[in-house]
């Protein structure tokens, strides 16, 4: 019944550490089983208290830097650097569409692979794109 009312991974995530719950008073491995597998599809979620696998976090931080000094490079002085910010941070305002927003974050130099992952729970899109 429960996958014929879901529509989201994160939805049913909630269903599962829900179920988890209950499971605990009588059997508290199966709960433990249970909140793994919502944790999986919910990060969001609690974590569960043991078997719980972690990914490793990828060293990005390095591309971002390397990126960002070849961005400054580009200027011939810091007049013309700050005249660019300015004109960056003035597209970061509310009340602008999203498409706008995300490319000013991009022309910071932050770039689309290490721009943060939509929230888990939206499976097709950003929040911010129901909003507009």
């Amino acid at each position: 019944m429960i996958r014929t009312t879901i529509h989201t991974s994160w939805e049913y995530g909630w269903y599962l550490q829900e179920m988890a719950r209950y499971a605990h008073a009588f059997d508290k491995a199966r709960s433990n089983d249970l909140q793994i597998a919502a944790h999986k599809l919910n990060r969001y979620l609690l974590k569960p208290r043991a078997g719980m696998l972690m990914e490793p976090i990828t060293a990005t931080g390095q591309k971002r830097i390397e990126r960002l000094m070849a961005w400054i490079k580009q200027f011939s002085n810091p007049e013309e650097l700050l005249l660019e910010i300015d004109a960056i941070t003035a597209q970061l305002r509310f009340g602008i569409p999203a498409d706008d927003f995300e490319a000013a974050i991009d022309d910071l130099g932050t770039g689309e692979e290490d721009r943060r992952h939509r929230r888990e729970h939206c499976d097709v899109c950003g929040a911010d794109r129901r909003i507009h």
